[in-house]
Formats: C-alpha cells, structure tokens, sequence
C-alpha cells in the first residue's frame, strides 16, 4: 500500500491556487475601484460643465444689459433666456429688479444632462454718463 501523506507535490498545487486566488481579488479590488473612480469623475465633470454653463449665462445677461439689448424694468422679473444652448448644455436666465430699477437680482442656471446647477447674483447698475 501506498501512503500519500508524505508526498510533497501536494504543497505546490496548494501554493499556486493561493497566488492565484490572491491575483484574483487582487485584480477584481483594482477593476470595481477603476469603475467607480470612472464614474465619480464624470458627475463631476457633468456638474462642472453646468456650472460653467450658468457662468455663462450670467455673463450673457450682463452683456446683454451693457449693450443695450436688454433692459431691465422696475419692479419685475423676466426670464430673459429659456434654454438657450450653449456646449452640451442649456441655460436659462431670469433677471428681477427693484422699484428704482438701479439694483438687478440674476439667476442663472445651467443644465447638462438633466443635471441643473444655479448662480444668484446681486448687482448695481450704474447711470450711463
């Protein structure tokens, strides 16, 4: 009869599988931890780009009332921009006075993907000389 309890072969397969096994968790940790670095990076690209978008729109509202092709009236709000397109986005904006019309409140939010996000400023307009 044949014993097999001294037989050294069998340490080897038992050593290869744990490297093996070890290599496999290893590269499964690697693999979910990519993927959800992935998909953290692009909500947060997805929620720059809107905000930029927003920034955008500010600006738009600002150059429009500096040149004159809007002007804001006393004691109202209008949306002046409906989600106009700019980028992969849209933005609109809505601008509100007060009764002496020299103060403008501006909201402007900027859309990419369904994900909005909003810029409130305050500014004073200044009498053109």
């Amino acid at each position: 009869m044949k014993c097999y309890f001294n037989d050294k072969n069998g340490g080897t397969i038992v050593a290869v599988l744990m490297v093996g096994l070890i290599l496999n968790i290893t590269i499964a940790v690697i693999y979910f931890s990519v993927n959800r670095s992935i998909r953290q990076t692009g909500v947060r690209r997805v929620d720059s780009s809107a905000l930029h978008i927003a920034e955008a729109g500010k600006e738009h509202i600002y150059g429009s009332i500096s040149s004159g092709y809007f002007t804001p009236v006393q004691n109202s709000s209008v949306e002046v921009f409906s989600a106009l397109p700019f980028g992969d986005g849209t933005y609109t904006v809505i601008c509100s006075t007060n009764n002496s019309a020299d103060t403008i409140w501006v909201t402007a939010e900027g859309s990419v993907t369904n994900s909005p996000k909003t810029i409130r400023t305050v500014a004073n307009l200044l009498p053109s000389i």
